[in-house]
């Protein structure tokens, strides 16, 4: 079912602000399940991969995921810790200092080296498939 595919992708990039924000200390809701009903269209259209493709695609896309938030949590710990009551301008430094971090860590990085081209053409669907039904 490539529909089940699909929801899979969009579960672990809607489970990266989560991730991420447990990670630097917030709080976030807790992401969706990642088994959502397909739209009857979605159940109508043909892949446009093998599922075998788009399997090997999603494990590869959350191995990278999974390194990415190794690497910021690695780097947001070298970082001195936000107090209990951290000012606004406290927390706009902090990101900062992360965002500049990760971009020195990552010097190479290009796009697609996160977001594989199959997973952003799914997550693509998936967001105007969902902008089509509201």
């Amino acid at each position: 079912d490539p529909w089940s595919t699909s929801a899979t992708v969009v579960g672990s990039v809607a489970a990266v602000p989560p991730l991420l924000a447990a990670q630097a200390g917030g709080t976030s809701a807790a992401p969706r399940s990642t088994r959502q009903a397909a739209p009857p269209a979605a159940r109508r259209a043909k892949p446009v991969t093998g599922v075998a493709e788009e399997t090997a695609a999603i494990a590869d896309f959350n191995a990278r995921l999974k390194a990415y938030v190794a690497l910021r949590t690695a780097l947001g710990n070298k970082l001195h810790p936000l107090s209990q009551t951290s000012s606004a301008d406290e927390l706009a430094r902090r990101q900062e200092e992360l965002a500049a971090a990760l971009g020195q860590a990552r010097t190479g990085a290009k796009p697609g080296d996160l977001i594989p081209p199959l997973i952003a053409r799914q997550i693509g669907r998936a967001v105007a498939d969902d902008l089509r039904r509201r």
